[in-house]
This record gives C-alpha cells, structure tokens and sequence, in this order.
C-alpha cells in the first residue's frame, strides 16, 4: 500500500505567485482559480512548450551523430556482425550508442538527457524489440515532427534530414494500473511484454497531431544501417490537447534507463542507485558479455559457473531534471483571468513549482528531482524460449531462418552443449505503477506518494475564465496513511523549488530553487516601470539585465557562472518604481555541476586476445588453450 501525504494549494492573488507544492499559502480565491492572470486576449504560445533558453543551454552546441565514432562502423550492424562473422572482432559494443562531445570510441554511459519538442506524426506501442536490453518489456515508438530549434537532431549517418525524430521508451515505464505481480521466476519474456504494455493508465500515450515534450538520450541506432538518430530511451514525455476551451496537459518522468552493460552479480544488477557496478572490471557490453557467458559454461574465466545462459544488464535511475515547460490556453481564447489547475504525484524530496508566465497566457511548470532516492524495482527471471529468440534475434541482425542453439554449440566442447539445451534466462520486471492522478482537478494539488517509482506524474489544465473569483477561502486538505509526526516531519524537511521575495509592490520567483554550477534559472517578476531596464546579479556578479513589459514585469532566463561556489546565493534585482529606485533579493543554493564517469575501457579486438583476457590468467588460457583455437577456427555463419 502506497503512504501519501497530501498538500493542497488553492489560487492565491497576485500576479506571478508561486504555485509550489512546498508552499501552503491562502487562498483566497476559488478552489482552482488563478488571479495573477495575464490581460484578456494577451497572446498565446504553442499549447505545450520548453522553455527554448533553458532547453537551448541544457542540450548545448550542435552535434554530428557519425556513425563510425558513435557506432563504431557505418557499415556493419549491432548483433548482425556477430551472427555473420567472427564476435571477436566485433567493432559495434552497443545497440544504442550515445550522441555525446568529446568522444572517439562508442559509448552508452557518457551521453545526457536531451530536450526537444513537437508534433506527433506516428504513436504505437511495439511487441517485438531486443529482450535482453527489455526488461520492460517492448517499447512505445513515435515519430515526432521537431520544432524549429531542435530540428538538427535528426540526423542519418550524421547529417541533418529535417525528418521526424524517432522516439522509444519500453512500454512497461509508463504510468500503469495497479495489478498483480508476475511470479519471481517462470514467466516468459514475451508474457511478461504483454503484461507490461496493457493496462496503461490514460492519457500518458501520446496521440497522433498532439503537442509532445521529450527528454531522453540521444543516440544512435547501431542495428539498423544507415544509422539514424533517436532519443532512446525518454526519461520525461508530456503530451497535450484542447478540451473545449482548455489545455490538458498530462507528464511523467521514467525511473530507469537500460545502461546496455551486463554483470554476472544478479544482486546487483536493479541496485539503481550504485554506480560502483560500472567500474566493476566483470560489467561488460553485449558482445563481450556473449563472450564470458560461453567461456563460463566451460567453467572457465571470471564467469565462471554458469549452468545454462543468463543475461543479465545493469538498470539505473534517472537523476537529470527536465528544464522547465509550458502549457498554454487554447489559441482564440480570452477572458479575465486565468485559470490554472493541476493534480501531481510525486516522490518524497521532488518538488513541483507552477507559475503563470507574466504577460501570456501560459503557466511554467517546473520539476526538480533534487537528490531523492529512487526506489530499486523489483528483480525477476523470466524465460526466454529458443524459437521466439531465434525470431527476435535473426530480425534484429538480419538473419532470416537464425538457428541460434546451434550456432553457439559450435563454440563449445561437446562435453558442455548440455547447457544450451535450457532456454536462457533474463532479467524482466513488473510495469511501473503509480496513483491515478485526478482526470478533473478542482484545484492545485501535490500528493507525496513514499514508495512511488517514478519521480513525478501529473496533469495541468489551462484556460481563460470569465467569472471573478470567489471571495471565500478554501483551507488545504491533508491525508497520510503514516503517524502524524512521520508526515509533519517529512513535509516540514521539504524545501520550495521555487523562491519567490519582493516588496508590497515588486516581486521576484526564481525557478529553480536549487541549480547545479552553470545551470540556468528563471527569472519572473513584476512591480517595475514599465519600459525600464532591471538588472540582475548573482552576490554583486551581474547575470545580465531584462525590459520590464508593458505591464511591469518580465521572465527572463539567465546561466548560473560555472565557478559558483556550492552554498547559499543571493539573486539581486535592482531597477525602478515611480521612477524611485528599487531592490528586491531572493535566494537559490547552488550544488556542484555532475562529473561524467571516465570513457570506456579500450576493448580487444582479437580472439586470442579476448580469450586470454576472458579466462583471467595463464594458466586458465593454458587450460583452454585447445577451446581458444578450436573457437578461432569456428564462424558463426
């Protein structure tokens, strides 16, 4: 059972406020209701947007997706060089290989999440796919007609094409139902990708022609020359569309990535919050994985012991949060104020801002993953029958009619063929479930869910209203199924991610609240001179300096200097009022920038050599020396 701890926040007066999940304000106005709206008509922006600034400084410079230096070759294909040649010359380690700067050799642990934006041209969820880097199961593909800014992200063996971006996300990391778990052992694959893309909660699957926001990893996809890029797999999707006058946005944030490396430790592999599993010498990607598992079913090399194939890949959560978003009234539409509503879930220590974007008819959203836990999923070993392997694994390397159990008895002694009589195993999981979020939120309201996989779900809902605002108030409502000391304790540690500080007439939101070193924030006030210049500095360091709208305010982003020291930071804004000096101050805390892990080991690129290095020491390659040679000799086909 699922422990919540509700706050509920209601609309509150005044241009700009802070609509946070951490700040349990008054609410003077009526149970969903926003004063601080823009004036009537002001115009609108597409339904569903980034903020291009902030996504612009967070994706950095353009890259080019070359097949060699992110596959390895432009030529050969993932899996398809083992299946038709030597796999000890293999030169494609991953199937998805990470678009990432600074790299000459492929790569899927030094890229980053990305950030783009459209319109969905395609939108379906799969059954086949690769198993052994599916745990959840088959994946979610859509394509996506990508607004101007993010354009050259898509790319064919390095070049920009200006076609659709093509997007994956396993279907078992979308919002689901509660159901039953599959048993801990038995279950085959197949069934268990079945499971995980049924029962779906509503509304997350994008739609054909809706405004789509994607965050995820951009890669390369290495089996399927000419190599195209994608963002694969998503870590955060928002979709929107119009109901009647009003723009429904609906958000989640995926837990996990597939990292496509493998490690014997099956207790080890969904401890999601470990990186010391990367630099383990035993974490390997695919084809040198395939290389060990054989070697240990000879009983030799640092995998030794293994009684019949099991694959075996390393999850981990995903920490980068979105930048932020913006959802927006329906185009045409008008009225005296605006209204904005949502209903989130999230995980303790995420925190959720919502804000109207002065001057529009918008509401900036932002999310801050800060340095929660994520949860490690429940581990689980499924099986994987020969001919169904057989038709996924000839598909996916081009090999029609693959006989697999045969070709690999072909690298192994008569003595040990035995073992490949057993179907292999694998890792598998349930789908990720969570609270139904409300389908009709009559207010602004965050629900801490503790044992919620996902950082965040939610639903935004958008649009101009005509009526004035009640002049009753609504007090917050509050549930918990822990004491009530367990949830005044967690709700009192919580800090906003927004922070918001003024004068009775000036005041300033900066979102976020808690920025990494060369990270960007958002800068919102009002109460200025119309027309004049504000300037905004970080501890005396000028950030840069913003024009105050027609109406006094503004919302500008600026970049956090690199050089910050982490801590506490003053945000000075200085300018007029009546033509009278004014200067208001908040506060953001600064956090050291993330460092990337080292680039990968240099791999061998003989069978010797990789034999020798498998087996871990001359008297094991001694001992298989005839094993080293007879399977130099071998080929596959």
């Amino acid at each position: 059972m699922n422990t919540r701890r509700t706050r509920r926040l209601l609309g509150a007066a005044g241009a700009g406020l802070v609509l946070a999940a951490t700040l349990a304000a008054p609410a003077p106005a009526r149970a969903g209701g926003n004063d601080s709206a823009a004036p009537a008509g002001a115009p609108t922006r597409p339904l569903l947007a980034f903020d291009e600034d902030q996504a612009g400084a967070a994706n950095g410079p353009p890259l080019s997706a070359g097949s060699t230096r992110v596959c390895g070759d432009d030529q050969r294909r993932f899996l398809g060089e083992l299946l038709q040649g030597s796999p000890f010359d293999y030169k494609i380690p991953y199937r998805l290989g990470d678009v990432a700067a600074g790299t000459t050799t492929p790569t899927a642990r030094l890229g980053k999440q990305w950030h783009i934006s459209g319109t969905a041209d395609s939108s379906s969820i799969g059954s086949g796919d690769f198993p052994f880097d599916h745990p959840y199961g088959s994946d979610f593909n859509m394509d996506l007609v990508l607004d101007e800014p993010f354009a050259d992200l898509s790319q064919v063996a390095g070049v920009p094409t200006g076609s659709p971006m093509h997007i994956e996300l396993s279907a078992g990391q979308f919002p689901h139902v509660e159901g039953p778990s599959g048993p801990a052992a038995g279950m085959e694959w197949d069934t268990n990708s079945t499971i995980n893309r049924s029962n779906l909660q509503t509304g997350y699957v994008p739609a054909v022609g809706e405004r789509v926001l994607v965050t995820g990893r951009w890669v390369n996809d290495c089996g399927h020359p000419p190599f195209q890029t994608e963002i694969h797999p998503v870590a955060f999707l928002a979709r929107a569309h119009v109901e009647a006058d009003t723009t429904v946005a609906q958000a989640f944030y995926a837990p996990y990535r597939e990292t496509q490396v493998y490690n014997p430790a099956w207790d080890r592999i969904n401890d999601v919050n470990d990186d010391t599993r990367f630099t383990d010498a035993n974490t390997k990607p695919f084809p040198e994985a395939l290389v060990l598992l054989m070697a240990g079913l000879q009983d030799v090399g640092p995998w030794a012991g293994q009684e019949r194939l099991k694959s075996s890949g390393l999850l981990e959560a995903n920490h980068e949060s979105p930048v932020d978003w913006l959802v927006c009234a329906p185009e045409g539409t008008s009225g005296d104020r605006l209204d904005i509503r949502y209903d989130f879930a999230t995980r303790p220590g995420v925190q959720v801002a919502v804000v109207q974007e002065p001057g529009t008819g918008c509401a900036r959203v932002s999310t801050e993953l800060g340095t929660q836990v994520t949860p490690d999923p429940t581990l689980r070993e499924c099986v994987l029958p020969w001919d169904y392997l057989n038709e996924v694994a000839g598909s996916e390397a081009g090999v029609p009619d693959l006989d697999l159990q045969v070709q690999l008895g072909q690298f192994l002694p008569e003595a040990f063929r035995y073992r490949l009589d057993a179907p292999p195993l694998l890792d598998c999981y349930n789908p990720v479930r969570g609270p139904s979020v409300s389908n009709d939120p009559a207010g602004q309201n965050v629900t801490v869910v503790d044992d919620l996989e996902q950082p965040f779900i939610g639903r935004v809902e958008v649009a101009w209203a005509d009526n004035p605002p009640s002049s009753t108030t609504s007090s917050g409502s509050s549930s918990s199924s822990s004491s009530s000391s367990s949830s005044t304790s967690s709700s009192s540690s919580s800090s906003s991610s927004t922070t918001s500080m003024g004068t009775n007439r000036t005041e300033v939101t900066v979102s976020p609240a808690t920025v990494a070193q060369g990270g960007v924030i958002r800068v919102t006030s009002r109460g200025w001179d119309p027309g004049s210049t504000v300037t905004v500095d970080l501890d005396g360091v000028e950030l840069g300096t913003a024009t105050a709208d027609d109406d006094g305010s503004f919302s500008v982003s600026f970049t956090v200097p690199s050089g910050t020291p982490p801590g506490r930071h003053d945000v000075r804004l200085r300018g007029t009022l009546d033509d009278e000096p004014v200067e208001v101050a908040t506060e953001i805390t600064v956090v050291a920038a993330t460092v990337t892990d080292a680039g990968p080991i240099a791999l061998p690129r003989t069978g010797a050599q990789l034999l020798a290095w498998a087996l871990g020491g001359a008297a094991l390659v001694a001992a298989g020396a005839a094993v080293v040679l007879a399977t130099r000799r071998s080929r596959l086909a």
